[in-house]
């Protein structure tokens, strides 16, 4: 059985929760406490030299990345597949896998973290309006490319939904509305079941 190294609040973590529900996989789960910096003890950098969350153990073979992790599950649970068949749209997949990272969690997660873990007086307002509006313009482009459709490749529900999952719900948290032609697609990304079942009770 797969071990799993996570934290429930952990929106990264989440990805690989929703990926083993969807693929009925189940993992041994082992929480590593980021609260008290448990990650950053001795003992778990000898499985991620990075002090970060998620990483799984699959037997003797460690991985600490999360879309990399979603990717392995794929191709070892190959059944109730999340990646297309034709070549195109698994390229179409794995481009909105990196683009979900590069130009929307990173940002999500700068203001996140001072929202949660500071008082306001200490938050950087200038580097918070800066996130807002790179994440605005990063649904702008999105929007226009998914334009209603079920799923952002298509009509099937994909890695690159489950990247996007755990952390569209947090957009009125920070006070972002996405544009309306994406609303098909959130509201079917954050209405399955093994969303609903990791997402904190707040942004449900």
């Amino acid at each position: 059985m797969i071990k799993l190294h996570y934290h429930p609040i952990s929106t990264y973590s989440h990805r690989v929760l929703i990926a083993a529900a969807e693929k009925g996989i189940e993992l041994d789960l082992s929480v590593v406490d980021v609260l008290n910096k448990q990650q950053k003890t001795e003992e778990y950098q000898q499985i991620n030299p990075y002090c970060r969350i998620p990483a799984i153990e699959d037997g003797n073979f460690v991985l600490y990345e999360s879309t990399t992790i979603l990717q392995y599950l794929e191709e070892k649970y190959p059944n109730n597949p999340l990646m297309p068949e034709s070549v195109q749209e698994r390229a179409l997949t794995n481009m909105h896998i990196r683009l979900c990272d590069q130009e929307f969690t990173n940002h999500v997660i700068y203001i996140l973290k001072q929202i949660a873990f500071l008082p306001k007086d200490q938050w950087d307002l200038s580097g918070i309006k800066q996130a807002k509006e790179l994440i605005n313009s990063h649904l702008d482009k999105l929007s226009k490319e998914v334009d209603s459709q079920e799923f952002i490749v298509g009509n099937q529900f994909t890695l690159a939904d489950i990247c996007y999952a755990t952390f569209v719900p947090y957009l009125k948290v920070m006070g972002i509305t996405a544009p309306d032609e994406l609303a098909p697609w959130i509201k079917n990304i954050t209405g399955r079941e093994s969303v609903k079942s990791v997402l904190p009770p707040n942004v449900k």
